[in-house]
């Protein structure tokens, strides 16, 4: 088993893809919850899948943040709605709990299937990387470790990098949202090169680089055409 790396004190560094994938929980959860309650004002009405949706964030935001203080019952609460969340999405699909609505809409199944596809990936993430000994031993050994410092912090930014530049490619559908993961992804590239350059920081520069441009490119070409769906939508609904 790798041994885990100590720092000044005998206190170990806790992994820094905790801090990743905690902070990506807590906004990623932040980002749906608004959409959900921007919905909710839009439509009025609560459907049972918007509902699954609203505990699905709920799950995740709590995750993040007790995962970012090493509470085990954080870390299989996220592997247990991962396993759930992959689950739920393969009885959907097969038994076609999709609404027929979504599926005729050509624009819509299309974002449904995106939508289905990074739900998996995010979920497979969470589950490899949350059941790795070294993530068991942080969360089992709590008070054993604590927050990288600067330094460890910075070593660790080319790992962060191509997380958040694969991330970045993979939400950029997400009308802009995958342009702030981008850069985000450059921003801790950019550290990292500059601090001491690695292959993982040169990986994350050029998937963040890409996934920007990508999530760029779609937001140019979708925003226009939803504004303009919601506006034909409004001028069809009954006034009063």
């Amino acid at each position: 088993m790798k041994r885990t790396k100590q720092v000044s004190g005998g206190i170990a560094q806790r992994p820094a893809g905790i801090t990743i994938f905690g902070t990506l929980l807590i906004v990623f959860s932040a980002f749906f919850l608004l959409n959900w309650l921007l919905s909710l004002i839009r439509t009025g009405s609560v459907s049972i899948l918007s509902a699954w949706n609203l505990v699905g964030c709920l799950v995740y935001l709590l995750g993040g943040i007790f995962a970012l203080k090493l509470i085990e019952g954080a870390r299989k609460l996220i592997l247990t709605w991962a396993i759930v969340l992959i689950l739920f999405n393969i009885v959907s699909w097969i038994a076609g709990i999709v609404p027929p609505e979504v599926i005729a809409n050509a624009t819509r199944a299309t974002f449904a299937a995106l939508s289905t596809v990074s739900s998996f990936v995010w979920s497979g993430l969470l589950i490899w990387y949350f059941t790795r000994p070294r993530v068991k031993e942080a969360f089992a050994n709590r008070k054993m470790f604590c927050a990288p410092r600067a330094k460890a912090a910075a070593t660790s930014c080319g790992t962060a990098s191509v997380v958040l530049g694969i991330l970045s490619i993979v939400f950029f559908f997400f009308y802009g949202f995958g342009v702030l993961i981008g850069i985000a992804g450059i921003i801790c590239a950019a550290k990292q090169l500059k601090h001491k350059p690695t292959g993982a920081a040169t990986a994350g520069l050029v998937t963040s680089i890409i996934g920007t441009l990508i999530s760029l490119l779609f937001a140019a070409l979708a925003i226009p055409r939803l504004l303009l769906y919601m506006s034909l939508w409004r001028a069809a609904s009954p006034v009063g």
